[in-house]
């Protein structure tokens, strides 16, 4: 396959990818980044990827980009909900501590 060939190959081929994604209820930003790093891989491995299983081999690694990309995301979310609100409230800069210091200081 020449490069031509590939580039036409893999442009239709992500499209079709990119439709299913979105289909699986992946965000318009989320199946382009799982794209980009699938059309990345494939570019990386193409040496080692049989023809006659090309378009399922970007199936599958567009599928679990996406799955990862799920679990890394919920990961935050949970991370961000023990988060306690004071925390983030209440947060003081070096210098807010530096300058509180400072004053105590002068008091006494």
């Amino acid at each position: 396959m020449n490069d031509q060939q590939l580039e036409r190959f893999l442009a239709e081929k992500l499209k079709v990818i990119y439709a299913y994604l979105i289909k699986m209820g992946a965000k318009k930003e989320d199946a382009e980044d799982v794209l980009q790093e699938t059309a990345y891989q494939f570019i990386r491995y193409i040496n080692e990827i049989e023809e006659a299983y090309a378009v399922r081999w970007l199936f599958r690694v567009a599928i679990n980009q996406y799955y990862d990309l799920l679990r890394k995301q919920k990961v935050r979310s949970e991370k961000m909900l023990h988060l306690d609100v004071a925390e983030i409230v209440v947060y003081e800069s070096a210098e807010h501590i530096i300058l509180q210091l400072e004053v105590k200081a002068d008091i006494i």
